[in-house]
Parts: C-alpha cells; structure tokens; sequence
C-alpha cells in the first residue's frame, strides 16, 4: 500500500492509501486487467469541507495509478 498524508501545521489532517494490486476478491468488479483500490479514505471532520484535502487526497492517488499504468480504481465500501 502507498499512503498519502495530508498535514497542516505539523498535524495530519488526512490520509489515502492505494493497493497496486487491489484484493483479490474485489478483482471480480474489476472492467479492466489492471486495477488498482483506493484504501483507508480518512479527512479530519474539521477539513471535510471547502479546504481540498479530500481532493488533494485523491488526485495524488490518481496520479500514482496512472504513473503505474493502471486505468481503473476500486473502492470497497
């Protein structure tokens, strides 16, 4: 798993993990031949809204799976 951590002053504030590859039980939802899954989706309530860590979050998990050649991402929820 690669883990993306969001601080501000020192504090972390949200954390995203991706898994390359995902589990195997979730490869039966998978569209393409290489997955990769979103995991351990935290932001702190006081950073949910209007700041971008979520989207800052996101985006590096985005972007690490692209680099790594993967066109699809799941997420168990």
């Amino acid at each position: 798993i690669s883990m993306f951590v969001a601080e501000e002053n020192g504090n972390v504030v949200g954390m995203m993990g991706l898994s390359i590859p995902p589990k195997d039980p979730l490869m039966q939802y998978a569209k393409t031949d290489r997955p990769s899954e979103l995991r351990i989706a935290y932001v702190h309530p006081n950073h949910r809204i209007g700041k971008g860590v979520g989207t800052a979050l996101i985006n590096a998990a985005q972007d690490l799976a692209k680099s790594k050649g993967r066109k699809e991402i799941l997420l168990e929820s």
